[in-house]
């Protein structure tokens, strides 16, 4: 088994310290890094059991573009230059009427 250090994927202020457990290429646990001078070894919630939300099923690999009302539940894949597109014509948007 490979012990890999990295730090939490998500878009926190912490950017917590991790230890990777990987087995033939394949996340199979993390831990916190007690060497990180700020968490110093906690994980959050979200990441307490990424190993299993990393290689779900159900995991959203490509952009998805609302199609309908906004709850209607209504997606269709669209290209990772559409999404882009799509988020820097928003960010342009909001910007213009924000000043």
């Amino acid at each position: 088994m490979e012990v890999l250090r990295s730090v939490c994927p998500y878009d926190c202020p912490d950017t917590c310290g991790l230890l990777v457990y990987a087995h033939d290429g394949k996340v199979v646990k993390v831990q916190g890094d007690h060497d990180h001078p700020f968490t110093r070894g906690t994980l959050c919630p979200k990441m307490a059991h990424y190993e299993k939300t990393v290689h779900s099923q159900r995991r959203i690999l490509t952009p998805l573009l609302r199609n309908g009302a906004k709850g209607s539940d209504n997606f269709v894949p669209i290209s990772w230059e559409e999404a882009i597109k799509c988020i820097k014509t928003n960010w342009n948007e909001f910007i213009r009427i924000s000043f």
